[in-house]
């Protein structure tokens, strides 16, 4: 009788025991990840610096089987044509994009998104896709000219 209520317990004792261990044990705690950008945006034609701009940067989680989800941005006014911003985020940014529009007055005349044939070419790298964890120095080019810009008319 003594074994056979030993053998009953016996169960419900390692069961709670696998239930109160630390659901935590072999994880180890999330390191912060800065990632700095920097640098000047630019006119393709002219190599003029953009002077009436906003740089969109954005960190995104791209985890499978779901939507991409922003998980740190920052909206920069260019001014003078130079940029600088940097981010710390915990293991929630794969990677980082760019964009930039075009402003006159408080219009946006044009806008730019990531790279290709009608986009934003970054030296170095691809303004849709930066890793987290690094610090970039970068020239952005923007494919117009600064006196031929106008994509979205303002209203009158």
């Amino acid at each position: 009788m003594k074994h056979s209520m030993f053998l009953a317990v016996f169960p419900l004792f390692l069961v709670v025991i696998a239930c109160s261990s630390d659901d935590n044990e072999g994880k180890r705690e999330p390191v912060p990840t800065v990632t700095s950008f920097s640098g000047v945006v630019l006119y393709e034609t002219n190599m003029e610096p953009v002077t009436n701009g906003e740089l969109f940067i954005s960190g995104t989680d791209t985890e499978p089987l779901r939507s991409p989800q922003v998980r740190a941005e920052a909206i920069l006014k260019i001014e003078d044509g130079t940029f600088e911003v940097s981010f710390e985020t915990i293991e929630e940014v794969d990677r980082f994009s760019l964009a930039i529009v075009i402003l006159q007055g408080d219009f946006i005349i044009n806008s730019f998104v990531g790279s290709g044939a009608d986009g934003l070419q970054c030296l170095p790298g691809e303004c849709g896709a930066f890793a987290p964890g690094k610090d970039y120095e970068l020239t952005i080019l923007v494919p117009c000219d600064p006196d031929d810009c106008v994509q979205f008319h303002p209203p009158n």
